[in-house]
This record gives structure tokens, sequence and C-alpha cells, in this order.
């Protein structure tokens, strides 16, 4: 897990988001999942189908990244998406 409070001198600390992590709770909320998820990582989390999953990574609605021909979601990035839905 991330420990902001331990400096290494020739570790860097890259973020997928424009922005850190603000809290504990943001940086836990899944905390199991690599910081790339895939549609299955997210049909896991959210309960819909792989298809559903890539149908809405392609229409846009997920802000997610192709490489190759694999959908990916930045962790981060779901993270705000699922915070944006939250307040709205």
């Amino acid at each position: 897990m991330f420990e902001p409070s331990v400096i290494e001198p020739d570790c860097k600390v890259i973020y997928l988001s424009e922005s850190r992590p603000q809290s504990a709770s943001e940086m836990l909320l899944f905390e199991d999942y690599p910081d790339l998820l895939t549609p299955a990582h997210l049909s896991e989390i959210t309960g819909q189908c792989e298809a559903t999953i890539r149908s809405l990574c392609g229409k846009g609605k997920l802000p997610a990244v192709r490489i190759g021909k694999r959908w990916y979601v930045p962790k981060t990035a779901m993270m705000a998406f699922v915070e944006g839905a939250r307040d709205a």
C-alpha cells in the first residue's frame, strides 16, 4: 500500500490522474485492484457484464484508454467517476 510518509531518495511517485488522492478512503476504495482496471475487474466491481463495460468504454461513457485491442480504466479515473456519480 502507498505510504506517503516513506521517503526513498531514488523513488518517484507517478499518479495516473492530474491530482494525487485526497484522502485515505479514496486510496482504499479499490485497494485490491491494479492501477489499470480491465473490463473483467469492472465487471466484478459493478456486477455488469464485460460486454457492457466494453461498450461503455467505446462510447466514451467510462473514462477509458485503449491499449492495443484491450480497454483499461485508470483506477483514479474510476474513483473520480464513482464520486461524480454519487454527487449527482
